[in-house]
C-alpha cells in the first residue's frame, strides 16, 4: 500500500492496514527429568520466552512518546484530526502520565494519531510498543509504516491490532532495510464507519509509544 504524501490520510487508507498480530516467540517447555532409581534427582528446564532484552535495544527513538512536556499535555511532534483526538490523563499506572484518546470517526474522518522520525540507513530489526486500553472492545490498531524517497510513498509495513477493556502492551517487531532519505512512521488508529451513534462510547487509549532499534 502506498501514500502519496506522508501528511495525507485518506479516508480508509489508514484503515486498510494490514490487521497482522504476529509475534516471534519461541517457547520452550518445562521438562522433568529423573536421574537415578535410589535417589530420584530432578532437572527443572523453565519455560522461556525468546525477545530482545533491555540490554540490546536502543533508546526510545521517538519524540513525546507519553503526550507531555514538562508535565504538561502536548500533541507535539503527532499530527492526528483534533475533533477526534485528545489527551486524557490516565494509563496503565492511575492518572500519572497522559494518552492518547481517539475517538471512533465517521465516514468521511477517522480517529487517528501518527508521528514520523528520519530514519537510519542500513537494515535493522525495530520493536514497536505501547500501552493500549479499549472502552467498549473497539479494536486499536498500532502500526508502523515507512516512507522511501526511492518510490516517493508511504508503505505500510506491519500492525497489531487490541481489544483489552483493561490496559495491556502491545507490540511488534519488524526488519527493516532504509536509507538516510527514508522515514520511519508510527501510527495509531481507530478507523471510521458509516454511523457512529450505533457503537456508543467508541473510544480506544495509547500511551507510553516507543520504538526501539535491536543492537
Amino acid at each position: 500500500m502506498k501514500w502519496n504524501s506522508p501528511q495525507h490520510f485518506s479516508r480508509g487508507t489508514l484503515y486498510a492496514i494490514a490487521l497482522e498480530n504476529e509475534k516471534e516467540k519461541y517457547m520452550y517447555k518445562s521438562k522433568v527429568i529423573a536421574v537415578g532409581m535410589s535417589t530420584m534427582m530432578f532437572l527443572v528446564l523453565s519455560s522461556c520466552t525468546h525477545s530482545p532484552t533491555s540490554a540490546n535495544l536502543s533508546a526510545n527513538l521517538l519524540q513525546n512518546s507519553s503526550f507531555e512536556v514538562s508535565g504538561q499535555p502536548s500533541l507535539e511532534h503527532w499530527v492526528c484530526d483534533t475533533s477526534l483526538a485528545t489527551l486524557v490523563k490516565t494509563g496503565p499506572n492511575g492518572d500519572s502520565t497522559w494518552s492518547m484518546q481517539l475517538q471512533l470517526g465517521q465516514m468521511p474522518h477517522e480517529g487517528f494519531a501518527s508521528t514520523s522520525i528520519p530514519a537510519e540507513a542500513g537494515s535493522g530489526t525495530y520493536t514497536l510498543t505501547a500501552w493500549f486500553k479499549s472502552n467498549n472492545g473497539l479494536i486499536g490498531t498500532l502500526a508502523i509504516n515507512t516512507w522511501s524517497s526511492q518510490i516517493g510513498g508511504w508503505s505500510a509495513v506491519k500492525s497489531v491490532t487490541g481489544d483489552q477493556t483493561h490496559w495491556s502492551m502491545l507490540s511488534l517487531s519488524v526488519n527493516l532495510s532504509l536509507s538516510a532519505s527514508d522515514s520511519i512512521m508510527v501510527v495509531l488508529l481507530t478507523g471510521e464507519v458509516l454511523d457512529t451513534t450505533s457503537i456508543p462510547n467508541a473510544k480506544v487509549l495509547f500511551t507510553d509509544i516507543s520504538l526501539q532499534k535491536v543492537q
